[in-house]
């Protein structure tokens, strides 16, 4: 099995900048995922609403936040072609 490309740190905290944790920051893969995860989990409610009554929010979560990696990573693989 491949690693999964997480296209590497966001922001990258280096010795130059002043502030070096020496910790590499956010993948660009965490960050696409975030970006995502609002717009899947706003229509997931909003479809759930409709049809089912209140939504349980937590299992909307778990569902949709493995979605957004998944788009994350479309977004990653359009990137690097």
């Amino acid at each position: 099995m491949n690693p999964i490309n997480d296209g590497g740190p966001v922001s990258p905290t280096l010795p130059e900048h002043g502030f070096n944790s020496g910790e590499p920051g956010m993948t660009l893969r965490d960050h696409f995922a975030g970006i995502a995860l609002p717009t899947l989990m706003k229509r997931a409610y909003e479809l759930e609403e409709e049809c089912c009554g209140e939504p349980d929010f937590k299992t909307l979560l778990r569902i949709h936040t493995k979605e957004a990696y998944t788009w994350a990573d479309a977004m990653i693989e359009a990137k690097t072609r």
